[in-house]
């Protein structure tokens, strides 16, 4: 699924434009951001997946510290930031405290 999603999401030109200009901090308009955010779902989905299965030991320590290197780049972007914090009541507590741990460290290095 989330390969699918990626896949259309970044052979669309205009999404491309989109991703660049939160990528280079340029200010978005409020569909862009829609666009932005709509794409994060898929992306939280699977991050959330991959932690459980480190807390019960099916996915490597290796595999989850490359996961969360990956949410610290995505989270260090304040469109994303803005995202997690409208929609963290959504996920799980305990996927919703990994992902605030990673937030922290994120703005504790910026």
């Amino acid at each position: 699924m989330i390969i699918q999603v990626q896949q259309g999401s970044y052979a669309d030109d205009g999404f491309t434009r989109i991703m660049m200009k939160a990528i280079n901090g340029d200010p978005l308009d409020e569909w862009e951001k829609q666009v932005l955010q709509f794409r994060q779902n898929p992306w939280f989905s699977y991050w959330e997946n991959g932690f459980f299965q480190y807390k019960i030991g099916l996915l490597p320590e290796e595999a989850w510290q490359s996961s969360r290197e990956t949410m610290k780049r995505r989270l260090g972007n304040p469109i994303y930031q803005e995202w997690w914090e409208a929609e963290r009541e959504t996920w799980s507590a305990d996927f919703a405290h990994e992902v605030d741990e990673v937030l922290r460290e994120v703005r504790s290095n910026q």
